[in-house]
């Protein structure tokens, strides 16, 4: 008998507490009318928050307003804007030479586009995946490495690619 097993979704990197970032919600997980409406409300409230830190130059503040748009976008499952939100994040981490905010936002990159590609079929999505997830493993630590290479392992199956699935879920 050929068994099947339900497809793997890419994983997530959790930031610590400390950082005061919003919660990440499952991907792709019901959205009750009541967290939407928190949701758009804070949403709200950071992209003022983006453009303020800018007028006064607080750059990594800035940073993080972009990072805590995508989780709430992605917990409503608005990926296409938490791409955007992401990509500034990226952009911001670039102009104060962060490397860990760069890795983390070549995460978010990567498996936003990969949900949009698995979720709208779309083998352009899964692509644009992996080449935000390997920028992600060049600039991480092992653990970061590790979760780079299981997404792309998870995103080259999608893509009918086993070999070079097996070769990413061998690290």
């Amino acid at each position: 008998a050929n068994q099947t097993y339900p497809a793997l979704q890419p994983q997530r990197i959790e930031l610590p507490a400390y950082l005061n970032t919003p919660a990440r919600r499952p991907d792709n997980a019901p959205v009750t009318p009541e967290e939407k409406n928190t949701s758009i409300k804070r949403i709200r409230d950071l992209e003022m928050l983006t453009f303020a830190c800018r007028r006064a130059n607080k750059i990594r503040e800035e940073g993080r307003a972009y990072f805590s748009l995508g989780v709430l976008q992605d917990n409503i499952g608005n990926y296409e804007k938490a791409i955007k939100s992401y990509a500034n994040f990226l952009k911001v981490c670039k102009e104060c030479n962060d490397t860990q905010g760069c890795a983390l936002a070549y995460h978010c990159l990567g498996v936003d586009h990969q949900i949009k590609g698995t979720n709208d079929g779309k083998p352009d999505m899964l692509r644009k995946s992996l080449y935000f997830h390997n920028k992600h493993r060049e600039s991480s630590d092992s653990v970061g490495k590790f979760v780079a290479h299981l997404n792309m392992g998870i995103a080259y199956s999608e893509l009918g690619e086993k070999e070079a699935a097996t070769v990413n879920h061998q690290y």
